[in-house]
């Protein structure tokens, strides 16, 4: 995750002394709402802040932006697959990639029946605010549902 975004969501907790230990943060950003306290945070309205501190993407007229999935240790594209604002918030909270299925309508997590599951370790975006890259650890045997590792597997050669 970018520094601003990692910024963007240290919260400082309510009657904090201000001394750096009591600010609420976490890498994968929303994982906190998974805790028993996250009723009051809730409460208090912190889950609407955090969410709107999301950077402003421009999203296409579906509500759609495409992601880019990188494979964090070699820098190989995997795979390039969309996310609306939901699908976005999902994968920041699990720390697993999630999508919109274009064709279906609906999300989907990436590996969910296969096991070939995206381990999300960075997330960026461009400086037009309009593309994702999700970088990511990719378990199993590939992203691409053929089979192969990545779905850029086949080449446009001249004849």
């Amino acid at each position: 995750m970018t520094k601003a975004l990692k910024d963007g969501l240290a919260m400082t907790r309510k009657g904090g002394k201000g001394d750096g230990n009591d600010f609420l943060y976490d890498r994968t950003f929303l994982l906190w709402l998974d805790r028993e306290d996250s009723k009051k945070w809730i409460k208090r309205g912190i889950l609407c802040k955090i969410i709107k501190m999301l950077p402003e993407l421009k999203y296409d007229e579906k509500g759609l932006i495409p992601a880019v999935i990188q494979e964090v240790n070699t820098g190989e594209v995997l795979m390039v697959a969309y996310m609306d604002r939901t699908a976005l918030e999902m994968t920041l909270k699990t720390g697993y990639t999630h999508f919109w299925s274009r064709s279906r309508k609906k999300y989907w997590k990436k590996g969910e029946t296969s096991g070939n599951l995206q381990e999300v370790k960075e997330v960026l975006y461009d400086c037009d605010e309009d593309t994702l890259l999700v970088k990511v650890i990719q378990n199993g045997s590939g992203a691409c549902h053929t089979g192969n590792r990545t779905c850029f597997f086949r080449k446009i050669e001249d004849k």
